[in-house]
């Protein structure tokens, strides 16, 4: 009888660690990836982080903006000359709106101006291969016949 005691507690002791060992792997983690090499470090959250990020989910689903409605950072990218390796710059706010406001021109030109009427003008980049268009009534003369002259 004695054993069979035993047994009952042994086997609901190992019951209860199981389910406290399950509880704690639902644990959340901060994930950061590392710059240079692309590896993953995680840490584990603490409830006074837990709480913040729930109580900011809760905001913003109780305000109707979510994560992913939220626009995204922009970058400057620059492509280097040389090696060919992109570079990429935040924005501030200036540029980005100057950005918006040069998009905006440029649709309201291509817009007023039909493409039919225009002949387009191709150059292409030395270091990247890339094909750049130009309408011929969007730069000047001067710069049309300067780019004639130095392309081959």
């Amino acid at each position: 009888m004695r054993k069979v005691i035993l047994t009952a507690i042994s086997i609901m002791a190992m019951v209860i660690i199981v389910s406290i060992n399950i509880a704690s792997a639902e644990k959340r983690h901060i994930v950061y990836e590392m710059g240079e090499s692309g590896q993953t470090v995680s840490f584990p959250m603490t409830p006074e982080e837990i709480a913040a990020v729930d109580a900011d989910n809760a905001r913003q689903v109780k305000g109707g903006v979510l994560k992913s409605q939220k626009t995204e950072p922009r970058f400057k990218t620059i492509e280097m000359g040389e090696g060919g390796q992109i570079v990429s710059f935040l924005m501030t706010p200036d540029e980005v709106a100057a950005e918006d406001a040069e998009k905006r021109r440029l649709s309201e030109l291509r817009r007023k101006s039909s493409i039919d009427d225009k002949q387009i003008v191709a150059y292409e980049m030395a270091e990247s291969g890339a094909l750049i268009e130009f309408l011929e009534g969007v730069i000047d003369d001067h710069t049309l016949n300067v780019a004639k002259i130095e392309s081959p």
